[in-house]
């Protein structure tokens, strides 16, 4: 019987070596041999090797240990039968195999067949290794030695030691070298020094790096050798070529779902190793503990009440349960029918020892943040009743939020509401589970009799990361509480249970009175399974799933307790025939106890009865591939009737028998009613009949599909009886299609006249009799990283202008219309057509991205002398990077990203740098950017000649980029007002004469094109004069054989494309008909036609690749996939895949022989990195708002940070001094690189009562460029111990900062609990208004948790005195937030009303929104002040909003008045309060979880939202 693979921990790595290394070293004399081609396989956890791994090395890299003893319970001899019986010859020790114990690991690495190693793991103090350091394996042709290291653990178990990996690696390597033709190391770490490991040793030829960091699924080519990893439930398939001088070649990885099962005879092993624990049956057999609940009985009916007087207590508080009754309704808290209220009358009192709060300093309060999730009442010992609560607490009910009791000896009584099914309990127990004090348990209800339980017998169980379920129970029948299941059909009824395995560390004293001090326990808490009924799934012979049925009492989202399995009864319709039936429970929701980390566990497989059988090869009449699926026609039947229903007079049913195979890494849903519908011959088409619902195998409604498996039901369509050609419509993830079916014999029925079949409509017809059924996609349109282009220098001269050897087609002459010619259509194959495929252009676009941003870290940016952007070339490097998706892949890249923009001069570019920012900024998508780009687009509208094209740079006065906005606080781009108002809008326009332009060639003048049609996809409008010029300049140019020169030359290939784009372009923005329809457009394609080539320049012997980068935004902008009879993409796909370098590079001729300009002229080609033109504005439905901050600023601030003794108290369970001094070092976190710091604290080095405490003043960072670790590492050295000497830091500050340059300005923020102390006291007030007198330098006060009204006024007046605000700060999140808006000026959130007043929507700047059509207002409040701008949506387009922070810090905003405090009450009030209207999911985008949509979709195919209409 087959089992699933246990655990899944991502980390372990297999590695499976299935052809030789060859050795980089020949004999003397030797010829070298042919190349060989090395084949590997990495899996994470222990993973069965591939079924085709022959005799080579198969070794595991960490993990794996720790693995099989958490699915063993705690069984380290599992782990080595596992790793024997799946055939591993090597496997390393990771850190986390360490905590088995010195001992375990000794005894494992002698007994175990397979070679336990680690170099560097000893016995503590001694030179014994605890394993092997390496070990021979001998594969055909070569012996492969393997080297397993590890990084030390972040806890040492005992009796270990853990040495410096590559010290241990360098002394046995050498030695190592002698035995073994190539050396392969296991290596426990992350990416970065496993890559140090490569670099240092030349001799090894791979790393297996595992445990840590970024799982990079490609691999990593260093020089000659490569750096490999595997992503989780993934096998990663590896080869590249190596010949006998070593030199690596081809380098290639295909990522494939992990095998799902184990070995037969293994999974019995683990089976067996369950069943010697029996944890579960433990658990389920366990008596109540303490004493026995009262022999009373409940009634379910409303009224029944049991007085009880029953308490519990841990070591804080005591619980008393006075009573519980029932209910069918308690103060607005209602219950569906089926279910009742049992109402808890409960008393909590605080009995926290003080011996607690003055040994361990722990707080007086009992706090308990959320009650729902640690109160409970357990049914029967098998289901769990959670707290109820309404909108408004009804009077006497417990706070469920923020319960706490506030001092010991406090108590608090009231009731609380479980949500329980309406039926008598025999068993009813309160469990409250506190993980800081310990758990408490309650007995309340009990049989009159304790009567001993038979043993629970277990059908089938299984357990991931998340739970351990089993099936206690199963019922098969016809009937099942007066419902029939129907003619051939059953139904299943399951007994589920559950326990949750997440675990925490908490101290062990809780739990166990003689722990040692400072020693940790594992705990377990909850896990919730969000979503159950969508993931729980009947799986009848391996193929066939079926959802609940409506009769399941299992909740639909579950919350299972650490201690006690519970659950319910699950119920599907099965049919009654089968050979097997399996319950598949999967978890792609998961999440940590915390509701932080996202979590994937792998899916349980529980078998009930038979054997799975192995699934039929079954040839497809008709199939498509979608995305990830796989969407077969096995089988198909017309007949009259379906399941006892006739079809009716002259209709039909069809019945079709599908499978749909999951071949991607992830599961997803199918929704077959939505995406498949039967095409009818008249043009409409037919929904699936709800006669398949009667059937064997009905289509469900929703269909989870796990990765790797696939799914099969029967679709019936109720037709017209004399339909002969039948058809099915698929509507799918990325592509919608028809699949022809096989055609239908005429039905003999008297009064049907069977039509003779017709011939197909034109739109059915191909040119080319071998083109697929179903169109191979192009490769999806990947976003990828920015770059720089370089000039393209003079035109080619007439002896250089050889056009491609090939026949040319005639051109239309100048001002003709083109021939027209009746040619069949030409149908796109796709990249199958020239023999690639998606992955494989997705793998060379991530090479080529990698080496790109490798290239430009360690020659251009190495050892810091330099930074991204220094040189020219960096811009043009970065637009591809960012298509090529670097910034999500390289998180270094993305910081550097960052950091460049803020130090962008504008008027130090030139005119290809300036319009290549503009596409930059398109691409990244940021509003944060727009003011950058303002700026750019200033440049190119000042610097456009008179004639309507551009010179290599501009010149107009420095001020003109000054951005006339800058003042303002909030900025909007994009959103056309549909009220007509926008036609008297005229955009930005040019402000200096034209004649401080100057006309240039056709390539400089492109690159301005295209930056500023960045621009208006930004939503920027630009006054239609400079697009009217454009457009004459490029008329005027265009070449009488259709195409374009440099500037008025022979035509060649990228000025053809230059002329083509710009005209197309330009006529779309002033709103005229272009494209294909305009006769210019059609003859500059002509000549491209007629010379078109992928692997020469037309025309030129240079700049090759960035014509194919031109002639990829030719077939991008005008939405083409041929030029002529050429498929212009799959085609240069095929040469660039063919001439990329083993490096990952492109290199070209003359001036792109620098790599950087032909890899990044390559990577905008294939990630398709342009964007097809704008159509006409879209109406009646919705867009999306965009929002951002910038802080184009360097920020100056000075902190004064108090640590006086008063900042010892608590609130919310911490000292404020940490909360605050967490605050600063949050805030510094934020800042911008560019910064400048200065960090003064008072009361930290004197206690109160010591001499100078009065004058405990220091200023321990003078103000400088920020150094964010120095600065953290001083905030956390600091203690609060004594005075407030308040004046005097302020006067202490005015000195500081009178030393400091006065051309910026200085925000000042002195964060402080209270007013002066010192005595004789000082005037804090008066030293203010020194501060005050300081140039540029503005003084705010945030005061934490402020308890006197004299120091409040006191703190004011500073702000008076200083010109700054005082902003006052009740708690940790307020401290914080009051931060950040006092020196980086940044808002709390937003809120868009609509035109009426109503809310619309809020959130935080830096989320997007979805919203109708229409017009809006956004508002923003900083503190006191709220700022507020008008903006419209328009439908399928996006509107960006920015917040200036600047404007807000400078105090220079436009902003409406400020707030009174009754309004900003009623704000804080309904900021807090859900909206009335429920918020709209957004067009084309899931709401829960992002993916993508498809038009009819009723729930998401990732998460199974339910999508509302």
């Amino acid at each position: 019987m087959a089992r699933r693979i246990l655990g899944g921990r991502s980390a372990g790595l297999a590695l499976c070596v299935l052809a030789p290394f060859l050795s980089s070293r020949l004999p003397a004399g030797a010829e070298p041999s042919e190349t060989k081609t090395i084949v590997l396989s990495l899996a994470a956890g222990l993973t069965p090797a591939p079924a085709e791994g022959g005799s080579g090395l198969f070794a595991n890299a960490g993990g794996w240990l720790d693995e099989g003893r958490s699915a063993a319970f705690g069984s380290n001899e599992l782990s080595a039968r596992l790793l024997e019986g799946l055939g591993y010859s090597a496997a390393n020790l990771g850190a986390v195999d360490l905590d088995a114990g010195a001992e375990a690991i000794r005894a494992l690495a002698a007994a175990s067949k397979a070679a336990v190693l680690s170099a560097n793991v000893f016995a503590s103090g001694s030179k014994e290794r605890l394993a092997r350091p390496h070990v021979v394996v001998k594969v055909p042709g070569a012996a492969i030695g393997v080297v397993g290291v590890t990084a030390p653990p972040r806890r040492m178990p005992p009796g270990l030691e853990v040495r410096n990996a590559e010290d241990a690696l360098a002394e046995v390597l050498p030695g190592l070298a002698k035995e073994c033709d190539a050396i392969v190391v296991l290596a426990w770490m992350d990416r970065t020094a496993a890559a140090s490991i490569l670099r240092r040793f030349p001799a090894v030829r791979a790393c297996v790096a595992a445990g840590s960091g970024i799982v990079d699924p490609e691999p990593l080519q260093l020089e000659e050798s490569v750096l490999l990893q595997a992503p989780k439930a993934m096998v990663a398939r590896v080869s590249f070529e190596l010949d006998a001088r070593g030199a690596l070649a081809n380098l290639r990885q295909e990522n494939l779902p992990a095998p799902s099962t184990l070995p037969e005879e293994l999974g019995e092993l683990v089976a067996s190793a369950w069943k010697k624990e029996r944890v579960f049956e433990k658990l389920l057999a366990a008596e109540t503990e303490g004493k026995p609940a009262p022999p009373l009985a409940l009634s379910p009916e409303p009224g029944s009440r049991v007085r009880l007087g029953l308490s519990g207590e841990n070591r804080a508080v005591r619980l008393m349960v006075h009573a519980v009754r029932v209910a069918a309704e308690y103060g607005g808290i209602g219950c569906p029918e089926g279910r009742v209220l049992l109402v808890a009358d409960l008393e909590w009192e605080n009995i926290i020892p003080l011996t607690l709060v003055r040994e361990r300093r722990l707080p007086t309060e009992y706090r308990v943040p959320v009650l729902g999730d640690h109160l409970y009442l357990v049914l029967d010992r098998r289901e769990v009743a959670r707290l109820s609560a309404g909108e408004e607490p009804p009077p006497g009910y417990l706070p469920v939020a923020d319960f706490k009791l506030e001092r010991i000896g406090s108590r608090l009584r009231g009731n609380v509401c479980f949500d329980a099914p309406a039926r008598s309990p025999r068993v009813l127990e309160l469990r409250f589970y506190d993980y800081a004090h310990g758990h408490i348990s309650i007995p309340l209800l009990g049989p009159a009799q304790v009567e001993k339980e038979p043993p629970a017998s277990i059908v089938a169980s299984g357990k991931n990361e998340l739970i351990e379920a089993a099936i206690l129970a199963v019922e098969k029948s016809g009937e099942l509480r007066g419902l029939a299941a129907g003619k051939e059909r059953i139904f299943v009824k399951l007994d589920f249970r559950a326990r949750s395995l997440f675990t925490f560390q908490v101290d062990a004293s809780i739990f166990d009175p003689k722990a040692a001090k400072g020693a940790k326990a594992a705990i377990g808490t909850v896990a919730d399974w969000k979503d159950a009924w969508k993931y729980l799934q009947l799986v009848v012979d391996g193929e066939y799933g079926y959802a609940p049925h409506a009769l399941t009492t299992f909740p639909a989202e579950p919350r299972f307790l650490p201690d006690q399995p519970t659950g319910g009864d699950v119920v599907f319709l099965a049919p009654e025939a089968f050979r097997s039936l399996e319950l598949r429970c999967d978890f792609p929701n998961a999440r940590t106890p915390d509701g932080g980390k996202e979590l994937r566990p792998t899916g349980i497989r529980l078998n009930i009865e038979g054997t799975r059988p192995k699934l039929p090869d079954r040839k497809p009449l008709a199939s498509v591939v979608d995305d990830n699926f796989r969407v077969a026609v096995t089988s198909q039947e017309a007949r009259p009737d379906f399941a006892g229903e006739h079809a009716g007079e002259g209709s039909r049913f069809l019945v079709l028998d599908l499978a749909v195979a999951n071949e991607g890494p992830r599961g997803e849903f199918f929704q077959a009613p939505e995406q498949l519908k039967y095409a009818a011959e008249d043009g409409g088409q037919i929904e699936i009949d709800a006669a398949s619902a009667r059937g064997a195998h009905p289509p469900a409604e929703l269909l989870w599909i796990p990765a790797g498996e696939r799914r099969a039901f029967q679709a019936v369509f109720r037709i017209d009886a004399r339909e002969t050609r039948p058809r099915l419509a698929y509507a799918g993830v990325s592509l919608a299609d028809v699949l022809q079916l096989k055609a239908l014999e005429a039905p003999a029925v008297v009064g049907i006249e069977a039509e003779p079949p017709r011939a197909p409509a034109a739109e059915e017809m191909t040119r080319e009799e071998d083109v697929p059924a179903a169109a191979e996609a192009e490769p999806p349109e990947r976003e990828k990283a920015p770059v720089a282009v370089e000039g393209e220098g003079e035109p080619p001269s007439a002896a250089e202008a050889e056009p491609p050897e090939r026949e040319k087609a005639p051109v239309a002459a100048e001002g003709e219309e083109p021939a027209a010619a009746a040619k069949p259509p030409l149908v796109p194959k796709g990249l199958a057509g020239v023999g690639l495929t998606d992955e494989a252009v997705n793998q060379a676009i991530d090479r080529g991205a990698a080496f790109l941003w490798n290239y430009v870290k360690e020659k251009d940016c190495a050892k810091g002398r330099y930074k991204l952007g220094d040189y020219e070339t960096h811009i043009l490097v970065s637009l591809a990077l960012v298509h090529a998706g670097a910034d999500e892949k390289f998180p270094d890249f993305k910081r550097e990203l960052e950091g460049y923009f803020p130090r962008i001069d504008v008027k130090k570019m030139g005119t290809y740098e300036v319009g290549i920012l503009g596409m930059l900024i398109d691409a990244c998508g940021d509003p944060a950017y727009i003011p950058v780009l303002g700026q750019a687009i200033r440049y190119l509208l000042e610097g456009q000649g008179v004639k309507g094209s551009w010179d290599y740079s501009a010149r107009f006065p420095e001020n003109v980029l000054k951005d006339p906005a800058s003042d303002r606080a909030i900025r909007v781009s994009g959103g056309i007002p549909l009220d007509g108002s926008a036609e008297s809008d005229r955009g930005m326009a040019r402000i200096t004469g034209w004649e401080n332009g100057s006309d240039g060639d056709n390539s400089l003048s492109q690159y301005a094109v295209l930056g500023l049609h960045a621009a208006a996809n930004m939503g920027l409008k630009l006054d239609a004069e400079v697009w009217r010029r454009s457009v004459s300049v490029y008329s005027e140019r265009q070449c009488k054989d259709g195409g374009w020169g440099y500037t008025t030359g022979s035509s060649y290939g990228s000025m053809s494309c230059a002329g083509i784009c710009s005209l197309a372009i330009g006529m779309n923005a002033l709103g005229e008909q272009g494209g294909m329809q305009d006769h210019r457009i059609r003859r500059g394609l002509d000549w491209l036609a007629a010379n078109f080539s992928v692997t020469t320049h037309p025309g030129s012997q240079s700049w090759f690749y960035y014509y194919l980068y031109s002639l990829e935004r030719v077939g991008r902008i005008l939405n083409i996939d041929f030029v002529g009879e050429n498929e212009w993409y799959p085609l240069g796909a095929r040469y660039l895949l063919s001439a990329q370098k083993p490096d990952g590079s492109w290199v070209g001729s003359s001036d792109e022989k620098d790599p950087r300009l032909a890899t990044s002229f390559a990577l905008l080609f294939l990630t398709r990195a342009t964007r097809a033109l704008r159509g006409e504005l879209q109406r009646g439905g919705e867009g999306t708002l965009k929002t951002a901050i910038a802080l184009s600023r360097q920020p100056r601030f000075y902190c004064i940070l108090d640590a006086s003794g008063s900042m010892l108290d608590e609130m919310e369970g911490r000292q404020k001094f940490d909360i605050a001094r967490d605050a600063v070092a949050a805030l510094v976190e934020e800042m911008p690189e560019d910064s400048t710091v200065a960090l003064r604290v008072y009361g930290h080095r004197k206690r109160s009562i010591e001499a100078g405490a009065g004058e405990d003043t220091e200023l321990l960072i003078p103000m400088g460029p920020l150094d964010r670790p120095a600065l953290i590492a001083k905030l956390k050295t600091l203690r609060a111990r004594g005075k407030t000497p308040l004046a005097l830091s302020l006067e202490k500050a005015a000195q500081d900062l009178a030393k400091v340059r006065e051309d910026q300005p200085i925000v000042a923020v002195l964060l402080t609990d209270g007013g002066e102390d010192t005595f004789p006291r000082r005037d804090p007030v008066k030293a203010a208004e020194e501060l005050g007198k300081v140039k540029n330098v503005t003084l705010h006060v945030v005061g934490f948790d402020i308890g006197r009204e004299d120091w409040s006024r006191e703190l004011e007046g500073i702000c008076a005195k200083a010109r700054g605000k005082y902003w006052p700060a009740g708690d940790a999140s307020a401290l914080l937030r009051e931060l950040r808006a006092a020196v980086l000026g940044l808002p709390e959130g937003f809120e868009v009303f609509d035109t009426a007043g109503r809310a619309a929507a809020r959130g935080v700047f830096g989320e997007a929104k979805v919203l109708p059509e229409g017009k809006y207002r956004l508002r923003a409040p900083v503190f006191t002040q709220v700022f507020e701008e008008d903006f419209w949506i328009n439908t399928e387009a996006v509107t960006h909003v920015t917040f200036n922070a600047d404007a807000v810090v400078n105090l220079k905003a436009v902003a409406s008045t400020a707030a009174p405090p009754e309004a900003k009450a009623a704000a804080a009030t309904e900021a807090r309060t859900e909206d009335k209207a429920p918020e709209r999911p957004a067009a084309g985008f899931c709401t829960e979880c992002g993916n993508p949509l498809k038009p009819g979709d009723r729930f998401c195919r990732s998460c199974g939202k339910q999508v509302r209409p």
